[in-house]
């Protein structure tokens, strides 16, 4: 799982950043911190 802390504010993540990180296997979870 890789956990990409946005700030005050979730921002999406692009289709090609989703992409890859669904081909290597790993999870993408975007978090306000």
């Amino acid at each position: 799982i890789l956990i990409l802390g946005c700030g005050r504010n979730i921002q999406p993540v692009g289709p090609e950043l989703q992409q890859f990180v669904r081909s290597i296997g790993m999870k993408l979870e975007a978090v306000d911190s």
